[in-house]
C-alpha cells in the first residue's frame, strides 16, 4: 500500500475541512472504521449526518471500537441498515 489508512482518514479530514465545512448536512455510503464520522460530529455547525450502510455487523465493531458518547450521537447522527 502506498499509504496508511490514518494517512487516509487526514487526507480525508482536510478534504472536509477545506470543501464542506460549511455543510449542516452530509450523506456517506458506508461507516468504514468510523473515524472520520467521529471527527465530523465535533463540528458545531453539522446539523445531520446520514450513512448508509448496508452491513450491520460494521456498525457494531465501529460502536465497539470508538466511544460516541460526547457527541450527541442520537440528535445529529443517523443511520441506515438493510438487515439480511
Amino acid at each position: 500500500y502506498e499509504t496508511t489508512p490514518m494517512q487516509e482518514i487526514n487526507k480525508q479530514i482536510q478534504l472536509f475541512e477545506s470543501k464542506y465545512i460549511r455543510y449542516p448536512i452530509l450523506f456517506f455510503f458506508g461507516m468504514g472504521n468510523g473515524v472520520l464520522v467521529k471527527f465530523l460530529l465535533a463540528n458545531p455547525q453539522r446539523k445531520k449526518i446520514v450513512v448508509i450502510e448496508p452491513n450491520p455487523e460494521i456498525l457494531y465493531i465501529v460502536f465497539h471500537l470508538l466511544d460516541f458518547s460526547l457527541e450527541k450521537l442520537l440528535e445529529y447522527f443517523h443511520f441506515v441498515s438493510n438487515p439480511l
